[in-house]
């Protein structure tokens, strides 16, 4: 509810109110930007960036902001806290929406998720297109789960990687391939139908192919 109806952005002086503030919220950004004499931080390309991003990720990721040097981070510096984690050196961006997608790779696109409705509009509010990983949790091999876990951190900031079950196979035909064929594996720019499609089925998905050497 906090994150709904606080200021889209809160301004933190001291390391104790950033430490205060992190630890109210899942996912929180601190972000240290340039203020001087002659002109202010409010008026950079960066905090109009900070406070396009805030507003995309109002209730997901809560972000404070600083003009000045705070907990030895030095402007302009972005720094990410998961669940009070060590924190994460993020990339500032001048513009709101690629800000936001670095938060997003930064904390949900940090690893495979598994498919709810509300990583489906977090992953199409920042535009970042989708890697769907459709296995079967019963007999999926271990070697086939850890190449795509060691793919979406590879591809971190780029494509979210979200795994879906069986109950999913649905959305498979989206991709033009059979329910029944797992695993498989699609990219997509958007959850909505109307965005380009590209899938594989189990034929191309495996941690190694083997292939017979011709001798030398």
């Amino acid at each position: 509810l906090e994150g709904r109806v606080s200021p889209v952005l809160t301004k933190v002086n001291t390391e104790e109110e950033v430490e205060a503030f992190a630890a109210r919220h899942a996912v929180t950004a601190l972000a240290v930007l340039k203020g001087g004499m002659l002109s202010k931080a409010e008026t950079s390309a960066e905090f109009r960036s900070a406070k396009e991003a805030a507003s995309i990720l109002r209730g997901k990721v809560a972000i404070m902001w600083a003009d000045r040097a705070i907990g030895g981070l030095r402007p302009p510096a972005v720094q990410l806290w998961v669940n009070s984690s060590t924190p994460r050196t993020v990339e500032m961006s001048s513009t709101g929406t690629e800000f936001a997608r670095n938060l997003v790779a930064m904390s949900w696109g940090f690893n495979m998720f598994n498919y709810t409705w509300a990583k489906r509009e977090l992953f199409d509010s920042v535009a970042l297109p989708i890697a769907h990983v459709f296995l079967d949790e019963h007999s999926t091999a271990p070697a086939t789960l850890q190449m795509f876990e060691e793919a979406a951190k590879e591809f971190r900031g780029e494509i979210a990687f979200v795994r879906f079950n069986k109950n999913n196979n649905f959305m498979l035909k989206d991709f033009g391939l059979a329910e029944d064929q797992l695993p498989s594996f699609g990219i997509a720019e958007t959850f909505a139908l109307t965005g380009k499609r590209y899938g594989m089925d189990k034929r191309w998905l495996a941690p190694a192919i083997e292939r017979d050497m011709p001798d030398p």
